[in-house]
């Protein structure tokens, strides 16, 4: 966020020097063009892209961005999405983006119920460098369902825990993280159903909550589009009960100034350089990503910026 802090407007900027109007989802139009949410790690939760509202408190020195958990009744309504604490241009993000990603919360904490926190997050808004995103090339939704099931496991997590040594979920430990292979999930049955229908119908159910979640259902499966008014009503439930939780909101640690400069040895950031995409057959071997040290792996070998 330090490089692009002069592309960020926050609501107010918007209405004032932008001219911008709400137009839907909290998206903006003006006569520069549409303006997007800039969302954060601290706005996610497991399976939940809209655990947080971010709320500044200029009484703080640092951390003004304060995450304010949004309610259950605000999370029955799927239209409804989270605010942040800024917005930006639409043409400042990658021209080519997908339906969906998975993003995580870059501050983290081992003290935390969990420390490796992950969502599907939609592909039509900014992500800052708390949020970093994978999406797979060529896009292939399933995989990337199975993908984020992997890293809401508690086995994942605390693969993670044992690695981090700091404040941040760096790309270095992600890399080593264990992930089932795809072929794994397609080649393994219970009863009539393949391990990867369950998984994959089982993240349907907690991820798609929202309407902004619509590319997610349509891009994961013929098998996941049975989903209806109803799964998404017990996928909002479920979502609901897993985020209130006692996890406290790892970003709450967060150390980022008004401009967007975060204090620390952190090195600077743009929009773009948070995202990383994945060939449609990675995998790794739990037996390379065994150390706490940073070890090569077949995930790291194949990521690609």
């Amino acid at each position: 966020m330090t490089n692009d802090s002069q592309l960020f407007r926050t609501r107010q900027e918007l209405e004032e020097q932008e001219g911008a109007w709400p137009i839907e989802r909290n998206h903006f139009g003006s006569p520069s063009g549409e303006w997007v949410p800039l969302y954060e790690g601290k706005m996610v939760q497991i399976y939940n892209h809209r655990y947080a509202d971010v709320k500044v408190n200029p009484a703080n020195v640092s951390a003004q961005g304060v995450a304010r958990r949004l309610p259950d009744e605000i999370l029955a309504d799927p239209t409804s999405m989270p605010s942040p604490r800024f917005w930006v241009n639409e043409e400042n993000l990658p021209s080519k983006r997908p339906g969906w990603r998975i993003g995580f919360n870059d501050i983290c904490n081992t003290n935390n119920a969990r420390s490796f926190i992950a969502a599907a997050v939609a592909g039509d808004v900014g992500c800052a460098n708390t949020l970093p995103t994978i999406s797979l090339e060529p896009e292939t939704g399933e995989d990337l369902a199975l993908l984020l099931a992997n890293f809401c496991s508690l086995i994942c997590d605390y693969v993670a825990r044992r690695k981090v040594q700091s404040r941040h979920l760096n790309w270095y430990i992600v890399e080593q993280l264990p992930v089932v292979p795809p072929d794994v999930y397609r080649e393994t049955r219970f009863g009539p159903k393949t391990a990867a229908e369950i998984v994959r119908e089982a993240v349907l159910e907690l991820t798609y909550t929202a309407d902004d979640m619509a590319p997610f259902a349509r891009i994961s499966g013929t098998s996941m589009m049975t989903a209806t008014s109803s799964l998404r009503s017990r996928g909002m439930k479920t979502a609901a009960f897993i985020s209130a939780r006692n996890w406290t909101p790892c970003s709450s640690i967060s150390t980022t100034s008004p401009t967007g400069t975060t204090s620390g040895t952190s090195t600077p950031h743009s929009l773009s350089s948070n995202v990383r995409r994945l060939p449609p057959t990675t995998a790794i071997d739990p037996e390379t990503s065994a150390s706490p040290g940073r070890m090569p792996s077949p995930l790291a070998a194949r990521m690609q910026m």
